[in-house]
């Protein structure tokens, strides 16, 4: 009878799982493409790369272009490389295996992931191969098979790809998992210098493999530092009252007046457009090597100079990513882009039904605090506290890196994030998601 109960447990998790999938590419396929995912898609079809976008998306999308055209092909593999790493993830967990059907459904249609993961973005390319990582970890604390550690690392390598600023919580991932070969290969002598030297030296090699890529592709190189930079220097112009942008790239009679009427705190885009002396973010007239290097040293001086103010911007930046306080409505492209800009007489938007009644409930439910960045860097706050100074074990140490890794999304997140998008969120709200059954697998082996 208890073998019966199993079997029937197994096949009930499968059939949610597999159910899962079908429903999400029923509801979904061909996925959104915002403005910048049809600037992504122009590179695919013309052929003509830059930076401006991870090349690795670029190359993905090429592959996936040759067998469906459009949107689509990249859509399902993004989306079925996070559903299959949430099932190596879930299928692993020592719980059983109906509770393991409700984990897998609750994270997969969790209602910030229904908002997010249909999106051609490059941060969903990111998160479906941070989740495929964590699903091949937790596969090796099960079983102590070797090989999942080693397609772990190589995916995180990979993800580290699609966006530079995710090195520093990436970071925290692959040096956890090269501890955890080290240890597999029973490395003990001197395990956390080899593995400190080790993590530095896969760092240092997802920055060359970034370089060679762009380099072997003949990819145009753009920055985007830049824009942040004009945007920090702006913000903190208004709270001094004074002008500390570079002449080459602002209109001339440029004022803080004008700096405010064209500066919000949720967003950089508007600093380009709205000033009525113009302003110069550097992608349409690219600036000069002399230009970039005295823009640095402008914005290295404001930091000297005013670092109280340029904090205060900042706050102001990771509060309303973060949502901590809404005084003011935000447009809804900051949460979800439900269109396929640009490519429409091409690629049809997805009207079923089910998805029009998803989007209802996103849109009516945006206020939930289930949408909000704050409570889950408070989980995580919690979380790392209470286990850091607890005694360790493989299932703790895993719950105390995925915290600690979630946090750091946030603190990098405070100093480059150029708008208060929710996207940017994608790991802090999904390491928090994760971190949640691994609390309740500990307590039932307790």
């Amino acid at each position: 009878m208890k073998f019966q109960l199993n079997t029937y447990s197994i096949v009930f998790y499968w059939m949610i799982s597999i159910l899962v999938l079908i429903s999400y590419f029923y509801s979904f396929y061909p996925g959104y493409m915002s403005s910048d995912s049809a600037l992504q898609y122009k590179q695919v079809i013309s052929g003509d790369w830059n930076t401006i976008s991870p090349i690795i998306m670029v190359i993905l999308w090429n592959i996936t272009n040759e067998i469906v055209d459009g949107p689509g092909g990249l859509f399902v593999l993004f989306y079925f490389l996070f559903w299959l790493g949430l099932v190596l993830f879930t299928y692993n967990l020592k719980l059983n295996f109906w509770v393991k059907s409700l984990i897998f459904a609750v994270i997969a249609l969790w209602p910030y992931n229904l908002m997010i993961l249909p999106h051609l973005w490059k941060d969903v390319g990111l998160i479906s191969f941070i989740v495929l990582s964590i699903g091949c970890v937790q596969l090796h604390l099960k079983t102590n098979k070797k090989h999942p550690l080693f397609i772990a690392l190589l995916t995180l390598l990979i993800a580290a790809l699609f966006r530079f600023e995710s090195i520093v919580y990436i970071g925290v991932l692959q040096f956890y998992v090269i501890l955890l070969i080290f240890r597999a290969y029973q490395q003990q002598r001197k395990i956390i210098l080899k593995t400190v030297g080790s993590g530095f030296l896969v760092i240092i090699a997802s920055v060359l493999i970034s370089q060679a890529i762009v380099n072997i592709t003949n990819s145009k190189k753009i920055i985007l530092w830049q824009t942040i930079a004009l945007w920090d220097l702006s913000r903190v112009s208004v709270k001094v009252d004074k002008v500390l942008l570079p002449d080459f790239c602002i209109g001339p009679d440029l004022s803080t007046q004008d700096l405010s009427n064209a500066t919000v705190s949720w967003t950089n885009t508007q600093l380009f457009w709205k000033t009525k002396a113009g302003m110069n973010s550097g992608l349409d007239m690219p600036y000069k090597d002399s230009q970039y290097k005295v823009l640095f040293n402008k914005w290295l001086s404001m930091l000297a100079e005013y670092p109280l103010e340029y904090l205060t911007h900042r706050i102001e930046v990771i509060n309303d990513l973060l949502r901590f306080d809404e005084s003011s409505n935000k447009p809804i492209d900051l949460y979800f882009s439900r269109k396929i800009s640009t490519y429409n007489n091409l690629f049809k938007l997805n009207n079923s039904q089910l998805n029009m009644e998803i989007t209802k409930g996103i849109k009516s439910n945006l206020d939930n605090i289930v949408f909000k960045g704050w409570i889950y860097l408070l989980f995580l706050f919690v979380i790392f506290i209470y286990f850091v100074s607890k005694r360790k074990t493989n299932q703790s140490e895993f719950i105390l890196i995925l915290s600690l890794s979630g946090i750091f999304s946030i603190i990098i997140l405070t100093f480059v994030a150029p708008s208060a998008e929710q996207r940017y969120l994608v790991w802090l709200i999904n390491s928090s998601l994760l971190i949640m059954p691994l609390l309740l697998q500990k307590r039932h082996i307790n």
